[in-house]
């Protein structure tokens, strides 16, 4: 359970550093080998942190 903490945070802290679009909104995910990395390791922590994101940054 620990390493899925340091996971999840290492994957928030590298979608702070690349921005990308998805359905029209900002999000923020890193593409480099690293975070894939973390991605092919961990997909549903990855994608829990990205649905996360995108939803923080739809308009209220």
């Amino acid at each position: 359970l620990k390493e899925v903490g340091i996971i999840e945070k290492a994957v928030a802290a590298q979608m702070d550093e690349a921005k990308i679009t998805a359905n029209g909104y900002s999000v923020y995910m890193c593409l480099r080998v690293s975070s894939r990395l973390l991605y092919e390791m961990d997909v549903k922590t990855f994608h829990k942190i990205l649905e996360y994101r995108i939803k923080m940054e739809r308009p209220k």
